[in-house]
């Protein structure tokens, strides 16, 4: 029997949405920080710093260029141009744990401001350390990178939770795929993340300064 026209759609939203779960578990996977020892933090100088999301796509996968289907991190930029990222991965046990470096991420991505906020790296560390997300097991589409990154926030404060909000995850705009993203979770053989390019107010700040003459 010919599946009618609205039946297509729901099939093709489907399989693009499996195609969102395989960039996950990809990301996560494939992301673990390996040539990064655990990073530890003394900084305890209270400063102001800009929140930035950070969502990147994978390749190989024909799936929407949405951040609902991308990998997130949050980046710090505090004042003197001192870089924090933080990030949720996935360890061989298929548990999330933080990963929290002092540099911004190593794929190039998309950046968006959440806000600012006035802390210390010291407490952004131990932020990481105590999210709620840290050893659960990872399921690609309600505790995931995304989940992890938005209970960070919570801890960030008010007005960058609710910025965030602004950002859905793939559960948010995918909700039926809660029944099939745990077969998912070993889907994925991907390697590398592809390119693109950083905000210019981003790579402005990174950007090394010249030496005067």
């Amino acid at each position: 029997m010919a599946l009618n026209a609205d039946a297509v759609k729901v099939v093709a939203g489907a399989a693009v949405a499996l195609g969102g779960i395989a960039c996950l578990v990809s990301s996560a996977k494939v992301s673990k920080r390996g040539n990064y020892p655990k990073a530890k933090e003394y900084d305890v100088e209270e400063r102001e710093a800009e929140v930035f999301l950070f969502t990147c796509r994978l390749p190989g996968i024909p799936v929407p260029d949405s951040t609902d289907f991308h990998h997130w991190a949050l980046v710090l930029l505090f004042e003197g141009n001192d870089v924090r990222t933080m990030e949720g991965l996935v360890d061989e046990e298929s548990k999330l744990y933080a990963v929290y470096y002092k540099e911004k991420p190593v794929d190039e991505g998309k950046y968006y401001s959440l806000g600012k906020v006035r802390t210390s790296p010291k407490k952004v560390f131990e932020m990481c350390e105590s999210n709620c997300f840290n050893s659960q097991e990872y399921l690609p589409t309600w505790q995931n990178c995304q989940s992890w990154v938005k209970e960070l926030a919570k801890k960030l404060g008010e007005g960058i939770a609710l910025k965030l909000e602004e950002f859905k995850t793939l559960m948010e705009t995918k909700p039926f795929l809660s029944k099939v993203g745990k077969a998912a979770t070993s889907s994925s053989n991907f390697t590398s993340r592809p390119s693109m390019k950083a905000s210019n107010a981003i790579k402005k700040a990174w950007a090394p300064k010249e030496k005067s003459s």
